[in-house]
C-alpha cells in the first residue's frame, strides 16, 4: 500500500472519485434546474458551469505538476487549497480541513460581489461572477459529499475533522455546507429575472 502511495496512485484514484462525484452531482443539479427553472437555467453558461464545477469538486489534478502556486491552486479542488497554501506556513487558517476552505464561503463572497455589481448595473460582471459562483457552489458541495462518503474507504486522507472541531461538529459543518451549496445556487437561478 505504501508503494502505491509513493507514486500518488491513491491520490489519483481519490481525485478521480471526486471528479466523478462532481460530474454526477452537477448533472443531477442541472437536470433539476431544467425541470423546475427551465427558462432561468438558460441564462447560466453551461461551459463556465462545468469548468467551475470541476475546479470546486476535484481541481484540475490532471494538469502537469508545477512549483508555481497559481498552477497548484488550479490543480487542487478549492476545499483542498489549504494544502498548497500551508506549505512552509504555521497558521490555523491554512491547516488541512480549515473551516474557510472546507465550506462554501469563497463562492458566497463571489456571489456577494455579483449582487453588488447588479446594484451598480454591471451586467457582464454580474452574469460572469454569478455563473462562476453557481458552478463552484455545486462543485464544492460534490467535494464535501466525497469527503463524507470517502471517509469510510481506507484510501488517502480519511479524517474529515475540520481543524479545531470535533468529529461530530465537523460532519455537521460539512453537511450544512453541502446542502446550502446546492440550495443557494438553485435559489439564485430560480429568482433570475427573465429578460
Amino acid at each position: 500500500m505504501e508503494s502505491l502511495q509513493d507514486f500518488g496512485v491513491l491520490d489519483n484514484i481519490k481525485d478521480t472519485l471526486y471528479l466523478f462525484f462532481g460530474m454526477a452531482l452537477g448533472y443531477a443539479f442541472w437536470e433539476f434546474c431544467e425541470r423546475y427553472a427551465r427558462e432561468q437555467i438558460l441564462y447560466v453558461n453551461p461551459i463556465l458551469f462545468v469548468i467551475m464545477l470541476v475546479w470546486g469538486a476535484s481541481g484540475f489534478f490532471f494538469l502537469p505538476y508545477s512549483q508555481d502556486l497559481i498552477i497548484q491552486l488550479l490543480c487542487y479542488a478549492i476545499p483542498d487549497w489549504d494544502i498548497p497554501l500551508s506549505m512552509g506556513r504555521q497558521s490555523d487558517l491554512f491547516q488541512h480541513r480549515s473551516w474557510l476552505f472546507s465550506s462554501i464561503l469563497i463562492p458566497l463572497i463571489l456571489l456577494g460581489i455579483a449582487i453588488l455589481s447588479a446594484v451598480f448595473r454591471l451586467r457582464l460582471v454580474l452574469s460572469s461572477l454569478r455563473n462562476i459562483a453557481i458552478g463552484l457552489l455545486v462543485g464544492i458541495s460534490a467535494h464535501l459529499l466525497g469527503d463524507l462518503l470517502l471517509q469510510w474507504i481506507p484510501i488517502g486522507d480519511t479524517d474529515i475533522k475540520i481543524y479545531e472541531l470535533d468529529s461530530l461538529h465537523s460532519r455537521v459543518w460539512l453537511f450544512l455546507n453541502l446542502v446550502f451549496g446546492l440550495v443557494l445556487p438553485f435559489s439564485v437561478i430560480r429568482i433570475q429575472k427573465i429578460r
